[in-house]
Parts: structure tokens; C-alpha cells; sequence
């Protein structure tokens, strides 16, 4: 029967070994500093010479999302500009289709004659919602905006009104963007 002090220092010598045979330059003791790497050669369809300041992509154009409803001619982009939207909450998107019905004061806007743009959130389905329309024209009352909390202004001979949730004790909020839509129609 082996004896376990000599086991042990025959199992210390091997673990040596092996741990030395890891060790980095274990393998090749004398490098050579001759060797010259070996390179792929380039793929056949990659150009010889490639210029990549000559790349230069064309801008990607937003695209054109027209009016939920109404017939005035007025682009959404024009009342609110992609920046001015993402400013106000950049998870909204222009949609000509929101998953919530226009409550009445925007369907009165439609009525006389005006547009409706919306922007919906990508997740909680909350609407931004701005209208234009004639000033002069046919009732277009301020009542009628539940679930919204809707905000109006006026430009030159157009009545203004922004309606959103996020409006609901923020009204000054909601005078913000409805003097922006007012600038932006100037």
C-alpha cells in the first residue's frame, strides 16, 4: 500500500507540471522574432481601396402623417413640429387613426370646416390632440372635451384648442403647446 505522504507529494508534482505546462512562453521558451503574420486575404467583392468620406446617406424624410379628421389644408407637422411633439413627451407618435374617439369639441371643429391632428402615446394609448379651424365658423364650443382637459387660443382668424390628458392640472402645460401651435401658424 502506497504510503499518503508519498501520494500526496506525487500528486503535488504532477498538479506542478500542469500548472507550469499553462504558464505563458511554457511552449516556446526562445520566440522568434522573424515570424511575419500571415493576413485573409480581402473578400472578392470588397473594394481595393475603400473611400468612406465619399458615404455620405441622404437624411431619412419623417414620414407624412395626414390629419385624424377635418378639411382644412393644414399638414400636422406644421402645427406641431416633430421636435416641438417630442419636447412635450417623446413617446408620442403622429397617428391618423387614435384608438379613442374625438370627444365633441373636436368633432365640432371638424364640423366647421377645420382640422384635427393626434398624437398618440406608444404605450398608454393617452392622445395629444390639436384642432384648427375657422374662428367665425359654426359652434365650435369649448364644452364637450371629456376624457381631455382642452386648452384654446387664437390665431389671427383661427380658433386653436390642444386637448390631453396630461392637461388635467397643468393647464398652464396646455397653454404652452397651444401658443406654440399659434406661433408655428404665423
Amino acid at each position: 500500500m502506497p504510503r499518503p505522504r508519498a501520494l500526496l507529494a506525487a500528486l503535488a508534482l504532477v498538479g506542478a507540471l500542469a500548472l507550469a505546462a499553462c504558464a505563458p512562453g511554457s511552449l516556446d521558451p526562445t520566440p522568434t522574432s522573424d515570424a511575419t503574420p500571415t493576413q485573409a486575404p480581402p473578400p472578392s467583392d470588397a473594394p481595393e481601396d475603400p473611400n468612406p468620406s465619399a458615404f455620405e446617406p441622404a437624411p431619412s424624410v419623417a414620414p407624412s402623417v395626414g390629419p385624424a379628421a377635418g378639411d382644412l389644408d393644414l399638414a400636422c407637422d406644421a402645427l406641431l413640429t416633430p421636435q416641438q411633439v417630442y419636447d412635450f413627451n417623446p413617446q408620442m407618435l403622429a397617428t391618423a387613426s387614435p384608438t379613442s374617439a374625438l370627444p365633441e369639441a373636436f368633432a365640432a371643429i371638424v364640423d366647421a370646416g377645420g382640422v384635427v391632428c393626434a398624437w398618440e402615446h406608444v404605450t398608454s394609448a393617452d392622445v395629444l390632440l390639436v384642432g384648427v379651424a375657422p374662428a367665425d365658423g359654426p359652434s365650435v364650443d369649448g364644452s364637450g372635451c371629456a376624457p381631455l382637459t382642452c386648452i384654446d387660443d387664437a390665431a389671427d382668424d383661427l380658433l386653436v384648442r390642444v386637448g390631453s390628458r396630461y392637461f388635467e392640472g397643468a393647464e398652464d402645460q396646455g397653454a404652452d403647446v397651444a401658443a406654440l401651435v399659434v406661433a408655428n401658424l404665423a
